[in-house]
């Protein structure tokens, strides 16, 4: 089974989202020529997925957009992935805030899938307080084990 990428809260709403878009964007079109699975989580009240983003996925087939209410949404990723059968356990993660939701998704998933395999695109992400994500990326790699790709 290929890969899911998992974009977390790419909303224009977060601050942190307009300066990578369009990373996120091509890193979206990546996954649809590999047809991957694509699960986009949302947060609710704040918007929906920031346009550049959203067209690069406009007509695929294998994209799930869900809305979360809490900054974990490894619950909501999961289900969306076993309701379309995509790999819940091969798992590209991108988004905003690298420190607060892709974070605590990418431990949600961890704690649920213990032997999941999850890379964090660097080049794709972005933390709330500083344009630099390198500490809370090293934090992951570390403490769970995330490869860390660009």
């Amino acid at each position: 089974m290929r890969p899911t990428l998992c974009v977390v809260d790419m909303q224009d709403w977060f601050s942190a989202c307009p300066p990578i878009a369009l990373e996120v964007a091509a890193l979206v079109k990546k996954a649809i020529a590999r047809q991957m699975g694509i699960v986009v989580l949302e947060y609710i009240g704040c918007g929906e997925t920031n346009f550049q983003v959203s067209q690069a996925y406009k007509d695929y087939d294998r994209v799930v957009r869900v809305t979360k209410s809490a900054n974990d949404g490894s619950r909501e990723f999961i289900e969306a992935c076993l309701a379309n059968n995509f790999s819940a356990t091969k798992v590209f993660v991108c988004g905003v805030y690298t420190d607060q939701c892709v974070r605590e998704t990418i431990e949600g998933i961890r704690r649920s899938l213990p032997k999941s395999k999850i890379a964090l695109v660097a080049s794709a992400t972005r933390a709330a307080w500083t344009s630099n994500p390198q500490p809370f990326l090293e934090t992951l790699r570390k403490a769970q084990k995330v490869k860390i790709v660009q």
